[in-house]
């Protein structure tokens, strides 16, 4: 997503919704990050206890806090990550699950 960034090894249904998701949340929800969707994350711990997280399915408090942070106009600093898939371990990426709690942050990201 950034100069320097990988996604390694990822079935095609993760990889194009996480570009998606990144894309959408970048061009109109106008969330200067890259990869929104990546958990490696750090925060000051006075951001973290400013932020009342509410996402409760998979990775989704990850895109939460990115889009929280940058509504309260927090610094955010993107940084170049690889990604690996392991082979042949089972994902525990539950898409269809999820996919409401990312369309909900996403209209979040849009409207505020």
């Amino acid at each position: 997503f950034i100069k320097g960034g990988q996604f390694i090894g990822a079935s095609f249904i993760k990889k194009y919704i996480t570009i998606l998701g990144s894309f959408l949340i970048f061009y109109l929800g106008r969330v200067p990050i890259r990869d929104s969707t990546n958990a490696f994350k750090m925060f000051n711990k006075n951001v973290l206890n400013s932020i009342n997280l509410q996402s409760s399915k998979g990775f989704t408090y990850a895109l939460e806090l990115t889009i929280k942070c940058h509504k309260k106009k927090f610094r955010i600093k993107e940084v170049p990550s690889v990604w690996k898939d392991i082979e042949g371990r089972k994902s525990k990426f539950k898409i269809y699950r999820w996919l409401p709690s990312y369309v909900y942050l996403l209209f979040i990201s849009v409207i505020s």
